[in-house]
């Protein structure tokens, strides 16, 4: 297979190696030209959850891959807050069981439950009407009356997470 060759410009937000977000450095057949190509054998576009989840995947392989992203590098985990760009905080802050498995999968488990807040801080869905306004009802997403949390625990040895 040939290398996908992209041209990048000198500001764009691409990042090379296991983990976008991380900074990792690359290592095998990726290379940048000084005309701004950049060639590589993978090239992920998002470095959302699934675009890191890929790249960290292929990593373990022995692949290496490049992830590109919309967003300004400084609005990524990892980046210099407040230095401009859309987002200072992750789109994908609920991460189901499927997902923590992922993560379990990758070594990753661990890391993710020491960084998450207490769970009363972000088990409930709250209903208002304003941001800060009057709470017209909060549902616990983590209440077990339909017998739901306690599947999940039984069929997975994980459970459902949040990063903010």
């Amino acid at each position: 297979a040939r290398p996908v060759r992209i041209h990048a410009p000198s500001d764009a937000p691409a990042r090379r190696g296991a983990h976008s977000s991380a900074g990792v450095p690359a290592s095998g057949s990726s290379e940048t030209h000084l005309n701004g190509v950049v060639e590589t054998p993978v090239l992920i576009v998002g470095a959302g959850p699934v675009g890191v989840y890929l790249s960290a995947l292929l990593s373990r392989f022995g692949v290496e891959s490049t992830v590109v992203d919309k967003r300004p590098a400084s609005s990524m985990p990892g980046g210099s807050e407040g230095k401009g760009g859309e987002y200072s905080h992750p789109r994908a802050h609920v991460l189901h069981a499927r997902t923590m498995e992922l993560m379990r999968e990758i070594g990753l488990e661990e890391k993710v439950l020491a960084a998450m807040p207490p769970i009363d801080m972000w088990k409930y869905f709250r209903y208002g009407t304003a941001l800060l306004g009057q709470e017209i009802v909060a549902i616990d997403h983590c209440d077990d009356a339909d017998g739901a949390a306690r599947n999940i625990r039984r069929s997975s040895p994980s459970f459902v997470a949040h990063l903010s």
